[in-house]
């Protein structure tokens, strides 16, 4: 069976490194006060900051909103979403 993959449009937006919206998110895998990590049809998108917050998380629409200090904003074309557990531990 065909799976087709729906590439949704993708934008980033940081407003004064205080608040951020993404748009074509796919997956929320991993966040707290100083990392989220999305995937995207772009690949993986790691934002670092402090005191970050996800106010908005909807991957039906692919919409994230998150505010905070926003520090560093990185895509990554290699995907760690399907390591093991013992590989996410010692990273």
């Amino acid at each position: 069976m065909d799976e087709k993959k729906v590439i949704l449009p993708h934008s980033l937006i940081i407003d004064g490194r205080k608040n951020i919206s993404v748009s074509g998110v796919t997956e929320a895998d991993n966040f707290n006060d100083e990392e989220i990590i999305l995937y995207t049809s772009y690949g993986q998108l790691t934002i670092k900051g402090e005191d970050l917050q996800i106010s908005v998380l909807n991957t039906e629409s692919g919409d994230v909103t998150a505010s905070g200090k926003v520090n560093s904003v990185s895509y990554s074309e290699r995907s760690t979403k399907h390591q093991g557990f013992f590989s996410k531990v010692f990273r």
